[in-house]
């Protein structure tokens, strides 16, 4: 084979093996599904839906992944950035509310249509307790494993004070998280005042405090004292937030039991010593 038969070989194998590299721009229309309210608890929700790439490229690490069902290109958010993304308007959903939202538009309860929200990722939602964020079915708000993937974030946003109880018991002396309240805007918490409502527990039992979560939000803590050893009852927290002029503006309530019993047992041994003891 001659030194051009064999150059011309090789430069056909180049050619075999070299890549060709394409960049793929999405469409991205203008949303075709829509916010969605209902009524919760006494309390208004909205959800804030599901955004396209451009509104949130300057405000948050996003991206954009195209979504058949809805023929759009749709924000997808890793999970270390949701959180924030969500902390202008409101808060991550927890599970439950997912199964609640999908619930209010079956029941026809609610304004807007969460069945038309894109569907080709999960949604990042929070743990109310530990925090944690994890992605969930949008049709029943069960939680799937994704991994690092990035998944779309809805948003609840909300008007008005909403109170979240944390835990439905109280038992120990320990300082206890029992409620997380959550502001429209920033307020201090020493601006709410908190009030034990019970028939059989008194101030003198249960100790109640605050514990800044942010500049929205903050934990109602519930401390249990010696007082109420051996108690046993229902009690109610009552959150009021006032107005400059010490007018009540916004009120909550939420309800738990608490159960403070404590069993001592003690042994005693008694040595005795002699040698006349029989």
């Amino acid at each position: 084979m001659t030194d051009d038969v064999n150059l011309k070989l090789q430069s056909y194998i180049t050619l075999q093996m070299g890549q060709i590299l394409f960049t793929v721009n999405y469409v991205e229309n203008a949303r075709s599904w829509t916010d969605v309210t209902y009524r919760f608890a006494g309390e208004n929700r909205r959800w804030i839906s599901p955004t396209v790439p451009s509104e949130v490229a300057s405000i948050s690490k996003s991206s954009g992944k195209w979504d058949n069902g809805i023929n759009n290109t749709v924000a997808v958010f890793p999970a270390e950035s949701a959180p924030n993304y969500c902390s202008r308007v409101g808060r991550l959903p927890y599970p439950y509310e997912i199964r609640t939202l999908i619930m209010k538009e079956e029941n026809d309860e609610a304004t807007g249509k969460p069945s038309q929200w894109p569907k080709g990722r999960n949604y990042w939602v929070q743990n109310p307790m530990t925090l944690k964020v994890q992605a969930a079915k949008l049709s029943d708000g069960s939680i799937v494993e994704v991994g690092n993937d990035w998944q779309y974030a809805a948003c609840i946003s909300y008007d008005e004070m909403l109170m979240d109880t944390l835990v439905s018991t109280v038992s120990g002396t320990a300082p206890v998280k029992v409620g997380l309240v959550r502001t429209p805007n920033s307020v201090s918490s020493s601006e709410y005042k908190l009030s034990l409502i019970s028939d059989t527990l008194t101030e003198e039992d249960i100790q109640l405090s605050i514990a800044e979560k942010d500049d929205k939000s903050f934990y109602v803590i519930v401390t249990t004292t010696t007082q109420a050893l051996n108690k046993s009852g229902d009690f109610r927290v009552r959150v009021d937030q006032a107005s400059p002029s010490n007018e009540t503006v916004m009120t909550m309530t939420m309800t738990m039991t608490m159960t403070m019993t404590m069993t001592m047992t003690m042994t005693m041994t008694i040595y005795l010593q002699g040698s006349n003891i029989k």
